[in-house]
């Protein structure tokens, strides 16, 4: 079996076990301000820039959450909580409605989120938190 079609399965049962998961690429590439096709399939590109892609290099090819219930028996153990912090320059700027929805879909699963302009605002995110529970 293909891995596209293995990652595609694992995706499906992750989502109907409850998990949001993304798919995510990791590696290189160029871009510029003008790609010309050449023969032979060659590009040139003027101006290039490299575009690393991916969270790390080396990180999984699935990334996301998933929510969890504590029970009695897990009081007093550390629970990862997915965080997602947007950045913008200044208060109020503005995010997308993706990044908007984005930021939803964590609140909603019990994760942190928010948009920050400042050190204290993202601070403020955190503090904000809370289980539900």
């Amino acid at each position: 079996m293909l891995e596209a079609s293995v990652l595609k399965l694992v995706m499906l049962k992750l989502s109907k076990l409850g998990a949001t998961v993304f798919r995510q690429n990791v590696g290189q590439a160029w871009a510029g301000r003008k790609i010309v096709k050449g023969q032979h399939g060659t590009i040139l590109i003027e101006g290039p820039m490299p575009i690393t892609m991916g969270l790390t290099p080396g990180s999984s090819d699935l990334i996301g959450w998933t929510p969890v219930v504590i029970t009695a028996d897990m009081v007093g153990a550390d629970v990862a909580v997915f965080t997602a912090v947007e950045c913008k320059r200044s208060k109020g700027g503005r995010t997308s409605p993706d990044q908007k929805r984005f930021l939803k879909r964590v609140k909603d699963a019990g994760g942190m989120a928010g948009v920050a302009a400042s050190p204290e605002a993202a601070a403020e995110i955190l503090k904000q938190w809370r289980p539900r529970f």
